[in-house]
């Protein structure tokens, strides 16, 4: 039997759910991931950590329209384009960190409910078919 030492770097992609408490440290995480990492920072708290990753040069935010921010297919596309850019730029994205889903979900669950609450809806569970969508 012989030993061979692996030569490749190369990762396959990752994909990690972080769930806490406010202020228990998710985004300063998010922010030591792989370099260069562009946040989809849909609480505002990326500048407050940024200072944490190896190089703050190697965070970038991702801008949403805010006409866009309840389509999750618009929000992909322009995570997807930014990506594609970075490729241009020859620095590809390596950790796409989008903080937090609670932003984007939060206003979806509280239209659900009020339109249940308005009896819009013989299916209430139908409701929460775009919060469903998002997630």
């Amino acid at each position: 039997m012989a030993l061979h030492k692996i030569s490749s770097t190369s990762r396959s992609p990752r994909h990690w759910a972080l769930v806490a408490p406010a202020l228990f440290g998710k985004s300063t995480f998010a922010a030591k991931m792989a370099l260069p990492n562009a946040f989809l920072d849909m609480d505002h708290r990326i500048s407050t950590v940024a200072h944490h990753a190896k190089d703050i040069n190697a965070i970038y935010t991702i801008d949403i329209p805010p006409e866009k921010l309840n389509d999750i297919r618009a929000i992909g596309a322009e995570i997807a384009d930014s990506i594609m850019e970075s490729h241009r730029m020859r620095n590809p994205i390596k950790t796409v960190t989008v903080d937090s889903l609670t932003a984007l979900i939060e206003p979806l669950v509280t239209g659900a409910m009020l339109s249940n609450a308005a009896k819009e809806n013989t299916n209430q569970s139908a409701a929460f078919r775009d919060k469903a969508r998002v997630m």
